[in-house]
């Protein structure tokens, strides 16, 4: 090796330790910002990355930058925050309109930081949305998940909770977390009389440790935390109340049900029929003002 070659590899070490000690110190950083309950919500130091969700697939709709994964080591220092459900997500996702109200939903929240656990990403899989408004109607509130439309899809619905809010979100790895695990397995312990069941026991495990609110709209999950002494938002009536004096769409789903449940077979198929004419995308449509509800309470 001649003198130029030694020295061009002396500047790389050197060029080398440099970078390493400068990412130790920006993490040293960062721990401790996280561990003051004050989340940065992004680091411009080029020595650290935060990692983003992956790219979306299938979708022309990128991921918002403030879209913040947080490891499973930083779980620990996070604060108190709202902790949503995968059945919240697939409220999102099937009734569109919801957006217009998500700005007086986060003032309302007093715009506490949002938590999405890595649980409702695997939940999704392999789910659909519904085909149409009236296969909603035929489902029951209790198994939901036997639709026949599009696949679900996570990244989008993540994408339009950041867009409608224009708030941080937090993308939390909380299955990769042992503490998670640990106090989601204790809460299944002490809960699964009163319907905790898995995955659900991870919103809540991870609500204990964050001393988080969990909102949802599962009645088990519910009953469960309040045994638990979790607290919850029953994002329901949570709506009705941001949407006041408009009933929230599930609140409406729900009276469409009850009404297809009361009628003659005959009516059900034209009440069905209906709807397929008057809208013609029918969940993003529902619960404006000249919804079937609407006209069928004129009847």
């Amino acid at each position: 090796m001649n003198p130029l070659q030694k020295f061009f590899q002396f500047i790389r070490k050197l060029i080398g330790s440099k970078v390493t000690k400068t990412q130790k110190t920006t993490i040293i950083k960062l721990n401790k910002t996280l561990s003051s309950n004050k989340i940065t919500q992004r680091v411009s130091s080029p020595d650290v990355q935060i990692k983003q969700v992956e790219q979306i697939t299938n979708t022309t709709t990128e991921f918002p930058t403030s879209v913040i994964t947080v490891g499973s080591s930083e779980i620990p220092y996070l604060p108190p925050g709202i902790v949503i459900d995968a059945c919240i997500f697939c409220m999102m996702e099937d009734f569109p309109e919801i957006k217009e109200y998500v700005a007086s939903m986060i003032s309302k929240l007093k715009n506490q930081p949002i938590y999405v656990p890595d649980i409702i990403k695997k939940e999704y899989r392999r789910k659909k949305c519904p085909k149409n408004y009236g296969e909603m109607i035929r489902s029951s509130s209790l198994h939901p998940n036997k639709y026949t439309g599009k696949p679900r899809n996570f990244n989008h619905t993540l994408a339009d909770w950041f867009e409608s809010s224009g708030v941080t979100i937090y993308f939390v790895e909380a299955e990769k977390s042992s503490k998670v695990r640990k106090s989601a397995k204790k809460c299944l312990t002490e809960l699964k009389e009163f319907g905790l069941h898995k995955p659900d026991h991870m919103y809540l495990g991870f609500a204990r440790i964050t001393k988080s609110v969990v909102m949802t709209l599962d009645c088990k999950m519910i009953r469960s935390a309040k045994k638990g002494k979790v607290k919850t938002i029953d994002f329901r009536e949570f709506l009705d109340e941001v949407m006041s004096p408009e009933k929230s769409p599930m609140t409406r789903l729900e009276e469409d049900r009850q009404y297809y449940a009361t009628i003659k077979a005959s009516e059900q198929v034209q009440f069905l029929r209906q709807l397929k004419k008057k809208h013609a995308k029918t969940i993003e449509s529902y619960g404006n003002r000249n919804s079937a509800i609407n006209s069928r309470k004129k009847r």
